[in-house]
């Protein structure tokens, strides 16, 4: 009994360091993104700040500056942010719509050399981005997609990526093949089995896949730093990246202000973290109340 004790103690110890330390540097995050300019720049650095400021927040935007457009006065924070949604939305419909068919395909549907052609899929796994960077980068520019979003939005709406259709296939290979042939006795196409039975049971999934695309549109600056040239069409995370290569000038309220970098990679840790916590619930329903009893 007394070891048990122990090790359960020896284990919450253990526990208590490791979440300390991983943490720490989110706690440090805050507390530099409200401590004034003066003091970040300071050594040693304090760990709490003299005073809480938000004036690294409030000059995120004009740090980013402005456009004019019909006369117009626009901030490119906002359309860093406009820009980032519509990417969202766009690759959120098109994995969604495309993943989801070739899944059902793949896992419910018999056609000749199914198990092949899936096997050669899956095979692509093996290519490293650098060997489809030049291809894709030669066949985007002969489409005329260069300085345009099209290289980051349409793609999804032929497939949405390999392992997004091996989760899906997976996941829908569970389902019963009972609830098909019950739907194609009452007369129901091919098309009606997968929107009326099969898309409503992969809800869990789905949701899943969604929360991959948020996270890879607020996470993913390479592939719009390989194709974006204008500003105003960049990306949040094409807009941090280029925040950190022009850290030149560390006067206050410029892009090189450590507090308005620290601000702004702080802003970006909410918007995920929300979307998480907002979604986890209903995350965790779905995978509860949509399996199917035998």
């Amino acid at each position: 009994m007394r070891e048990t004790k122990t090790y359960k103690v020896v284990g919450y110890v253990v526990l208590v360091i490791v979440t300390l330390i991983l943490v720490y540097p989110v706690f440090n995050m805050v507390m530099l993104a409200f401590m004034p300019n003066d003091e970040i720049n300071s050594i040693p650095l304090p760990f709490f700040p003299s005073r809480f400021t938000w004036d690294n927040f409030k000059h995120i935007i004009s740090a980013f500056g402005y456009y004019e457009e019909d006369g117009v006065t626009h901030s490119y924070v906002g359309q860093f942010f406009s820009n980032t949604l519509y990417v969202i939305v766009l690759n959120a419909v098109g994995m969604t719509i495309s993943s989801t068919m070739c899944a059902y395909g793949f896992s419910k549907l018999k056609f000749a050399g199914r198990d092949l052609t899936f096997g050669i899929l899956m095979a692509t796994i093996m290519l490293p981005s650098a060997v489809t960077m030049i291809p894709l980068f030669t066949l985007f520019r002969d489409f005329g997609w260069l300085d345009t979003l099209h290289p980051i939005t349409i793609p999804n709406f032929f497939g949405g990526g390999v392992m997004t259709i091996f989760l899906l296939r997976q996941y829908m290979k569970t389902l019963p093949d009972t609830l098909m042939e019950a739907a194609r006795i009452d007369g129901a196409s091919a098309f009606r089995v997968y929107w009326n039975i099969v898309l409503p049971n992969c809800k869990p999934i789905i949701f899943y896949n969604f929360l991959g695309v948020i996270s890879s549109a607020w996470s993913d600056w390479f592939t719009p730093y390989l194709y974006i040239n204008s500003k105003e069409k960049w990306t949040v995370p094409l807009a941090v990246a280029n925040m950190a290569q022009s850290a030149k000038s560390y006067e206050v309220g410029s892009l090189g202000a450590k507090g308005v970098q620290i601000a702004t990679g702080l802003v970006l840790c909410i918007v995920p973290l929300i979307t998480y916590i907002l979604g986890q619930k209903h995350y965790v329903d779905n995978v509860t109340l949509t399996g199917v009893k035998g």
